[in-house]
């Protein structure tokens, strides 16, 4: 299940967590934007499965597949490895890295099914 994430900056410190066991995955200000798409975008798979996924920037608690490949993606220039939450095992997406030369030199395409944020806190010290 998917809570609202918000795609502007968040100074409240929003989270985002595996939907399996609640494991901290990403910050709300970790989204990113990537090749000029924008963070929240539906990609179709080679079998036709259609991937709702949130670009982030930076990513914790990912277990990744030992091999990356460039077939089939998604992102020009990167390479993408299977990531799983390090905590329970869910597959959550996959993790991108530059072949050669490309900007970022990596990020993660997340599922949103696979993802609950949770609010930050609202209130702020004095």
């Amino acid at each position: 299940m998917l809570l609202f994430i918000g795609l502007g900056r968040s100074d409240r410190g929003d989270t985002l967590h595996c939907a399996g066991c609640g494991a901290l995955i990403a910050r709300a200000d970790d989204i990113c934007r990537v090749m000029d798409r924008p963070p929240r975008r539906t990609y179709e798979n080679p079998h036709g499965l259609l991937c709702p996924i949130l670009t982030l920037a930076r990513a914790e608690g990912l277990c990744l597949d030992d091999q990356a490949s460039t077939d089939n993606t998604w992102f020009a220039g990167y390479a993408w490895r299977p990531a799983a939450c390090g905590g329970c095992g869910l597959f959550l997406g996959w993790a991108f890295e530059a072949v050669v030369g490309a900007h970022p030199p990596g990020f993660s395409g997340l599922l949103e099914e696979r993802l609950i944020s949770r609010p930050g806190d609202t209130t702020s010290e004095a």
